[in-house]
């Protein structure tokens, strides 16, 4: 869309940052290995941006998921022959984590706290109700509960463009962000009940007053992606 290539210079600059720091968390792999994975993900780096799905641009407040996601399928295309698919996983929610790091610790506990005061659940509510209309058939299709900070999503943008991507084997761990950013914005988010999951719907729920625990699927895959680190000879 014309939205993504008119900001193609600042989403490089992004893309670039983050396989910079993804170089960082591939150390346990040689040189070649590394220096081969940075030239397949910049290499994808236009054809990603030409073809990010239209949410709504500014106006959509998960505008910057899809973005961020463009990301995540250039690595995937990058090493999906390469590693197996809980380690692509694995290094995608590294540098998810810096990226959420890179935000002073007391702006994003103060950004995670607007999402309770009234003026960010109006807000929230009503980019609820926009999703309703179905202006966009890539966008999330959900509603907000005020009462008790809740997304109830029936359709996924996130599902939807790696089925465009031809990359489905994403899907089981796109809930691995929701406790990072919950954690280090103090938002108390379950994301226990997801479309990653298998179920027909995700639900995202939020308690300032309690943890952000990690969701099984993600321990699992975490689990299995460190040990396979522990003991690669690439």
């Amino acid at each position: 869309m014309d939205y993504y290539v008119k900001k193609s210079r600042w989403i490089k600059k992004l893309y670039n940052t983050c396989t910079n720091w993804l170089m960082d968390d591939m150390l346990m792999f040689n040189q070649q290995f590394r220096d081969e994975t940075r030239s397949l993900i910049q290499a994808e780096y236009d054809n990603i941006i030409n073809n990010l799905p239209y949410i709504g641009g500014r106006k959509n407040i998960f505008t910057v998921i899809i973005i961020l996601n463009g990301w995540f399928v250039c690595v995937y295309r990058s090493l999906k022959h390469k590693l197996p698919i809980d380690v692509i996983a694995y290094l995608n929610r590294k540098v998810s984590m810096r990226l959420f790091h890179k935000v002073p610790r007391f702006l994003g506990v103060f950004i995670g706290g607007v999402a309770f005061k009234k003026i960010g659940q109006n807000f929230l509510y009503k980019q609820a109700q926009l999703t309703q209309k179905k202006l966009h058939k890539s966008d999330f299709v959900y509603v907000f509960d005020t009462v008790t900070t809740t997304f109830t999503f029936s359709e996924c943008a996130v599902h939807k463009y790696y089925e465009q991507e031809n990359a489905n084997e994403l899907k089981p761990y796109c809930n691995f962000a929701d406790p990072l950013y919950s954690a280090y914005f103090q938002m108390g988010c379950r994301a226990d009940h997801t479309f990653a999951q298998g179920y027909n719907e995700c639900i995202l729920s939020y308690d300032r007053h309690r943890e952000s625990p990690t969701p099984d699927n993600i321990t699992e895959m975490i689990n299995r992606a460190e040990a396979f680190l522990a003991n690669t000879t690439i």
